[in-house]
């Protein structure tokens, strides 16, 4: 009886860990979708939207495509090895407990952003635009300006 209790806890670990591994993936990939500038030559579409909290049409007006070229593909193994070396170098010289710090850190901040990102997708869908237009809007941007 309990071998087949810990049978039934095993399977329910790995269905939650699957799930989990794979649901992110998923919706992200339908995101990434959506979320594509379009190219310069295509038409645009004129829906404005009234919710206060999308973005701004700034991005529209910089139409970047975004190519991967050969000497990029040059580069993937270079920089490959010496992200690689890196670690090695982190992990052999630097204390454990550094290394627990800095990731979580890292992971602290990161799970924050992306939490951010579903509690705002889910205002966008379900609450309404009279409680949202008092939302302060904040955007950080990042830009190559220089060339």
């Amino acid at each position: 009886m309990e071998e087949e209790f810990n049978e039934t806890g095993l399977y329910i670990a790995y269905g939650a860990v699957l799930t989990m591994a794979v649901l992110p993936i998923y919706t992200g990939s339908f995101e990434a979708v959506r979320g594509m500038k379009r190219p310069a030559n295509a038409k645009k579409s004129k829906k404005k939207s009234d919710s206060p909290l999308d973005d701004s049409d700034d991005e529209d007006e910089e139409s970047v495509i975004e190519s991967l070229t050969s000497a990029d593909a040059y580069m993937f193994p270079i920089i490959g090895s010496c992200v690689l070396f890196s670690m090695y170098l982190v992990f052999r010289y630097l204390d454990k407990k550094y290394i627990n710090y800095f990731l979580t850190a890292y992971f602290s901040i990161m799970g924050c952003a992306a939490v951010t990102k579903v509690f705002l997708m889910l205002a966008k869908k379900f609450v309404p635009n009279f409680i949202l237009k008092h939302v302060a809007k904040y955007k950080l941007t990042m830009s190559k300006r220089g060339k």
